[in-house]
């Protein structure tokens, strides 16, 4: 960040000086306010970072030092001379804003850091399980594992307390001790290179977090089904006909269970004949009930299907924007380092230009000043020697 200010041309030093809420609040009375201008005089053409800065809206003697800060901004020893920033949570920062009424419009620029997406927080989990040598079984893109991580992140990263890569480090090291613990009672399971987690495994590490972040922060741990769906099961992965149907008595038992022959209908079609295919014995309801199951299996799996390609779509919505993001900022940084870099070559043949022509001015001048020795030596000569013609007259 130092670095880019200074590229820019609105610092003069790179260097970024850090510091808390504990460097600039005094223990006493009175000392806060040196405390505090004792850090800006140090920041002076630099950046001043200050972390966890909404612990300044806390106790007495930090209000004192918010309202140093603001004095301090307004002078002109300081005002325009070095970036500050503060940085904390959104809300707490908003709380420090409000502590004093100028604060804000000395602060008018925000920038928000948005929470990783689930595809980034799978990223991080599955690089931090290939440090601890555990691959989790059909965490693939696409699965119905995969859905489900998607899912839980998103409800994790909802939440106030959510840390992203921290927390996402916390539940992989949760998911290594399981799959060490699993890999002691079953020694072939750890036989080779690495250890392989299950997925039932994998989702209770998860759900187990996802609970513990809701436990301590008081949050619902069921939020609405219409923001977040349930989990679904764990399910192999669908195949493109589908299952066949067994049926059996409903009076008796009965041991013709040989799948059908023909193909099912599709949902919408209508069934001209309520025998066809039916195993001998079957009821009307049973046969309804049957039919109505298969429907809604296959409704089931096409909105499962829906879902996943539209999280699909979200995913590289998401990722084409972050893009786009860094190639404007990139490119934002590149004119600022050409303008930077014009400026600096002009400054540098501005210079050059007064260094030639102060050395030319001063080669003239040595120039006339040899001239005019040159004429007094020859006009003393020329005094002697009529000096001496008029004594030899």
């Amino acid at each position: 960040m130092g670095q880019v200010y200074y590229d820019m041309g609105f610092l003069s030093s790179a260097e970024v000086v850090e510091c808390s809420a504990s460097d600039l609040v005094g223990q006493y009375v009175g000392q806060t306010g040196p405390k505090t201008k004792a850090v800006f005089e140090k920041a002076l053409g630099k950046v001043l970072f200050v972390d966890e800065a909404y612990r300044l809206s806390e106790g007495h003697f930090a209000k004192e030092a918010m309202d140093e800060l603001v004095g301090i901004l307004t002078q002109e020893r300081f005002r325009a001379k070095l970036v500050v920033i503060l940085a904390g949570y959104d809300q707490e920062i908003n709380q420090l804003l409000s502590v004093n009424p100028g604060l804000s419009s000395r602060f008018p620029d925000e920038i928000v850091f948005e929470n990783m997406s689930s595809a980034m927080c799978i990223k991080v989990l599955e690089k931090v399980l290939a440090k601890g040598n555990v691959v989790i079984d059909g965490l693939v893109d696409p699965s119905q594992l995969y859905t489900d991580f998607v899912i839980l992140f998103d409800r994790l990263s909802d939440l106030p307390s959510w840390g992203n890569a921290r927390d996402v480090i916390t539940i992989s090291k949760k998911m290594i001790r399981t799959a060490i613990e699993n890999s002691l009672s079953s020694p072939q399971q750890g036989s080779g290179s690495s250890i392989t987690l299950s997925a039932p495994d994998a989702l209770a590490c998860m759900r187990d977090t996802l609970k513990d972040l809701c436990d301590r922060g008081n949050v619902p741990k069921n939020p609405p089904s219409s923001i977040h769906p349930p989990l679904p099961p764990i399910q192999p992965p669908p195949t493109a006909t589908p299952p066949s149907i067994r049926t059996t008595s409903a009076t008796k038992q009965s041991t013709n269970t040989a799948p059908l022959e023909q193909p099912p209908p599709e949902p919408a079609q209508e069934v001209k004949e309520e025998s066809a295919g039916r195993d001998p014995g079957v009821t009307d309801v049973v046969w309804r009930q049957l039919q109505a199951d298969k429907a809604a299996a296959i409704e089931e799996q096409r909105r499962r299907e829906e879902a996943i390609e539209k999280a699909r779509k979200e995913f590289r919505k998401a990722q084409e924007a972050q893009e786009k993001a860094q190639m404007e900022i990139a490119k934002a940084l590149e004119e600022a380092r050409l303008a930077h870099q014009k400026r600096r070559e002009e400054i540098m043949r501005k210079l050059e230009e007064e260094r030639l022509k102060g050395a030319a001015a001063r080669a003239e001048r040595a120039r006339k000043l040899a001239e005019l020795k040159a004429r007094e030596e020859a006009e003393r000569l020329k005094r002697e020697k009529e000096a001496r013609a008029q004594e030899k007259l």
